[in-house]
């Protein structure tokens, strides 16, 4: 619930504007694009969240899990359609002011060289790419949270998939 509530107060906080001439897909379809469940192994699924829409933001989550809860990739997409956004590298450092506010200015936040730019949260289990520009930024949440490698795996495909 932590990370749903991180995650949501990151998406209003890091509101831009942009517009992107094809919109990505749901969350759900992107995962599906990378064929995550096979990855994650036999009987997965996909579990829609919630999924938004204003005139100028997308915003959608999904996760893929196996039946038993043990290996599953959450992913957030969250999508500037319209107007001008502050860039992948400004939007970046705005996210690890808003993290070390919220979880400690000791927080383990690493900048990684994935998409326009990336963070990967230790102490929750999170990555987060912007792509695009910064008009796209996906946030990744593994299990066992702490499976950065998967993440990052993840992370890639859906960039290839996605240019």
């Amino acid at each position: 619930m932590r990370r749903i509530t991180l995650v949501l107060a990151l998406f209003v906080a890091l509101g831009g504007m942009g517009k992107t001439p094809e919109p990505l897909p749901q969350a759900c379809d992107v995962l599906e694009a990378i064929d995550m469940a096979a990855t994650l192994g036999q009987g997965a699924a996909y579990v829609a969240g919630p999924a938004r829409e204003s005139g100028d933001v997308r915003m959608s989550l999904c996760t893929a899990e196996t039946p038993d809860l043990s290996a599953r990739m959450g992913l957030m997409v969250r999508e500037t359609l319209t107007g001008d956004v502050p860039g992948a590298e400004s939007l970046r450092a705005a996210s690890i002011k808003a993290l070390r506010d919220t979880i400690g200015a000791d927080a383990v936040i690493e900048e990684l060289a994935l998409g326009d730019a990336a963070i990967w949260v230790g102490e929750i289990g999170q990555l987060t790419v912007w792509h695009r520009g910064g008009r796209v930024m996906f946030i990744f949440s593994p299990t066992p949270a702490q499976d950065r490698a998967a993440a990052e795996a993840a992370a890639l495909k859906v960039l290839a998939a996605f240019p």
